[in-house]
Order: structure tokens, then C-alpha cells, then sequence
């Protein structure tokens, strides 16, 4: 793991929160979920709080791991999500008889038997030992992750925000509808339960999405640091390093650990933050060739959050 024992003094030293400190954190911002596995893994899977949903994870984690210093991220073994199945009265090899987690563990099996994922090749060779980096937690970045870590791959995600606010609706394609219900739609919330149940109507928000893919990639061991920036890349030593700052200052408050200052032993860093910085920090131009001109509109479309008040 990026985060290393010390708590504030490390991550003001470079190396990041601590796990250990972390889940204190995550106690206090999960104080009104009882201390069980089944609540907390309710409470996990339906929420659409990014603060409850690394709390919630992080306990259960914790809870089927047994141990305060072990995290999730890009550990050999058992996959998290494998490890929480245990933890909820199945085991590895027999499907958990518990309600939705029952269903949500089928769709990750089927998931990660994929042929493509089976000899984990990002986990050898080259990449061997070293870890992917994702800049940006969009759905692209989330589910280039999600593939990456069943590729047998070490991921860190880092996205510069600390939550999710694209509340812009997306229609997709079936095959979209179907890739997100094998993802665990219908299962975690966001998006609602009901989701893709009219084919003529599919759609989805982005942030419902993200929050999706998030809790996903967090039950199959990817690392996702919000609030953090990502700032260079450089090669010293024989190995390529990712260097990161906090995207606020001060103690780590936001949903996630609190990030290190660099990542070292990159084998390959994936940019999908939607614009040039990852590009530019290796001389890669970028060239607008064209854009749509305004007579060529044909619409606006406006997105509102529900509020629930009168009028």
C-alpha cells in the first residue's frame, strides 16, 4: 500500500494517512451504522455518500480481515469483496445466502472468471511488482480501473474532487445498460433498483454512475484517492514515480485516505481527466482540430437536482 504508519506526521512527511488512522476516521464518520457486518454492509451498498461509502467499506474490510494494518489495495490473496463474503456467512468457494449481497457476489464471480482476466497478465512480466495509475475518477477512469486490477494489475485512481456532481443524464446503448447491471447495478445504489427495467428508457446520471463504479472497484481492491492532484511524472533510480499534493491543505478530511506525495514503482500511467494535464506532463500536445459552432445546436438541455420542496 501508497499509505504508510504515522498517522498526520507521516502524510505531512510524504507518505500518506495511514490505513490504521484512516479507520479511526472511518469510525467516526460511520458512527450511526451499527458495528455488524450486515448493517454496515447495507449501509454500504445503498448509500451515495463517497464519506459513508469508504467508512462503511473500510469497516467491513476490517472486520473480514482481522487486522487493522492490513488494507484492500492491490493485496495478493483473496479480493476484497472475497474476503467480505466470508465475513457475511458465505466463503470463497459457496455464494453468501445473504438477500442482494448474495446476487451482488454472482455478478462479481462472473466478473472476474472472464477469460481475459483468468492468468492476470498485467500481474507479471514487464508490469510485474509495479503499479497502474488512473488520473481521473470519471466512469472511464473507474472502469479502465476495475479492469486493470482483474488484469492482476496494482491500481491507484487519483480524482482531484472529493465528490460527485455531475448530475447530467447519460442514454446509453443496451449493451451499456447491460455492461453497468453485470457491474452491480440492481445491486448497489446508485443507480436505483429499478434500473434499465424499460429498455426504451435507459439511462443513467453520471454521478450515480461513478458512485457505482466506485464501490465496485473498491470491492476489488483498486485504491481511489479523492482529492488529490496529480502533478508530475518523473524517472529516477531505474523506476518511474507519480508525484501527487493534496488538493487541500491540512489534516486529511476527505472521504478517502489522505494521498502520499508520490507514487513510486509506476509501470503505466492511464489519463482519463478529460483534458491535457497528464498528456502535457509528457510533451503531448493537444490540438483542437474543430468544435461544434453554435449554429449548428439544435437544443439545451437542462439538469436539476430533485430537492423535494414545494412549488
Amino acid at each position: 500500500s501508497s499509505s504508510m504508519p504515522g498517522g498526520w506526521e507521516a502524510a505531512k512527511a510524504g507518505e500518506g494517512e495511514s490505513w490504521e488512522i484512516f479507520l479511526s476516521r472511518a469510525k467516526d464518520r460511520s458512527s450511526g451504522v451499527a458495528d455488524a457486518p450486515l448493517d454496515l454492509f447495507e449501509a454500504f451498498r445503498t448509500t451515495d455518500d463517497l464519506g459513508l461509502t469508504f467508512a462503511t467499506f473500510a469497516r467491513l474490510f476490517q472486520l473480514a480481515s482481522q487486522a487493522s494494518s492490513d488494507s484492500p489495495w492491490g493485496s495478493a490473496g483473496p479480493l476484497p469483496y472475497e474476503r467480505l463474503r466470508v465475513l457475511l456467512g458465505g466463503n470463497w468457494k459457496t455464494r453468501c445466502t445473504v438477500g442482494q449481497a448474495k446476487k451482488l457476489w454472482e455478478k462479481l464471480d462472473k466478473r472476474s472468471a472472464k477469460p481475459e482476466f483468468a492468468d492476470s497478465p498485467c500481474g507479471c512480466g514487464r508490469l510485474g511488482g509495479r503499479r497502474i495509475v488512473v488520473v481521473g475518477g470519471g466512469p472511464c477512469g473507474l472502469y479502465a480501473a476495475i479492469a486493470l486490477r482483474l488484469l492482476g494489475a496494482a491500481v491507484t485512481v487519483v480524482e482531484r474532487r472529493q465528490e460527485f456532481s455531475r448530475i447530467n443524464q447519460l442514454h446509453i446503448w443496451p449493451w451499456c445498460g447491460e455492461e453497468i447491471k453485470e457491474l452491480g447495478a440492481r445491486c448497489l445504489e446508485p443507480p436505483p433498483p429499478d434500473f434499465g427495467a424499460n429498455p426504451d428508457l435507459l439511462s443513467i446520471g453520471i454521478s450515480d454512475l461513478q458512485v457505482m463504479l466506485l464501490k465496485t472497484a473498491l470491492l476489488f481492491g483498486v485504491e481511489i484517492l479523492l482529492g488529490t492532484e496529480f502533478k508530475q511524472i518523473v524517472f529516477a533510480s531505474g523506476t518511474w514515480t507519480v508525484r501527487l499534493a493534496a488538493a487541500s491543505p491540512g489534516p486529511p478530511a476527505g472521504p478517502s485516505p489522505g494521498p502520499p506525495t508520490e507514487l513510486r514503482d509506476v509501470g503505466a500511467v492511464v489519463g482519463t481527466d478529460g483534458g491535457a494535464v497528464v498528456g502535457e506532463a509528457v510533451g503531448i500536445q493537444t490540438v483542437e482540430l474543430g468544435s461544434l459552432r453554435a449554429e449548428d445546436a439544435i437544443g439545451l438541455v437542462c439538469n436539476f437536482a430533485p430537492m423535494s420542496t414545494a412549488g
